[in-house]
């Protein structure tokens, strides 16, 4: 299990914490974990407000500008043979 399952099971909850002002830090793997949490987030914001996807998008952008969701990511790089 993922973090990202565990988002989805507690959408409503995560929705209701960050509107009241929590914070979300995101530390990880910014090339797989990073798109799924954020999508996990969209999604969740969509059911508990029925909303677009786009006003899903804005809501989080605002959310990472206001300093309440940080991401603390890296990205692989794949290895280079033949050298």
């Amino acid at each position: 299990m993922y973090v990202q399952h565990l988002m989805a099971q507690n959408a409503s909850e995560l929705i209701d914490i960050l509107e009241r002002g929590g914070k979300l830090y995101v530390c990880g793997d910014g090339s797989k974990m990073t798109p799924d949490v954020e999508k996990e987030l969209k999604k969740g914001y969509q059911s508990v407000h029925e909303v677009g996807e786009r006003e899903a998008e804005k809501w989080l952008e605002r959310l990472e500008a206001s300093g309440s969701y940080v991401k603390d990511v890296w990205s692989g790089i794949e290895a280079v043979t033949g050298y």
